[in-house]
């Protein structure tokens, strides 16, 4: 009888440490962007852009995340804003309020390690998927640069 009393002992504590969170296997359901917003600070370089699906050959953009604001540096100039992100959504989502823009720029984004890759449109639409062909948008695939 000890053995079994014993068993069933385990059992519950496996099942409340589940339930209470104890477990890391619901973690990431928990993060509302919050881990990946601190990830993402610093600057970013451009390694690829595709508007519209046609590659964009001559283009040096960064992206630089400092706190909640953002820089967009493009070859037609600076914009500057602030955004958040939302880690819970399948793709992640990223919104962003560029100051001199008449609407919210809804995107997506997928961070591996130090590479970025970050889709929008302006067009109000959040994007669904990182394919550009036949849709209109913009895809950048960024790399961090080194801290200096």
């Amino acid at each position: 009888m000890s053995e079994v009393l014993r068993w069933f002992v385990v059992v519950a504590v496996v099942a409340f440490a589940a339930v209470s969170g104890g477990c890391r296997s619901g973690e990431k359901s928990m993060d509302d962007g919050r881990s990946d917003r601190a990830k993402l600070q610093g600057t970013w370089r451009s390694q690829s852009v595709e508007v519209h699906g046609k590659s964009v050959t001559e283009t040096q953009t960064t992206i630089a995340f400092s706190g909640d604001r953002i820089t967009l540096t493009e070859t037609v100039g600076t914009s500057e804003g602030t955004f958040t992100v939302d880690a819970t959504k399948t793709p992640r989502e990223i919104t962003i309020q560029f100051k001199d823009a008449r609407t919210d720029w809804r995107g997506i984004y997928s961070l591996e390690g130090d590479l970025l890759r970050i889709r929008w449109t302006v067009t109000g639409q959040r994007p669904t998927g990182f394919e550009t062909k036949g849709h209109l948008g913009t895809i950048y695939t960024m790399r961090r640069e080194e801290s200096k």
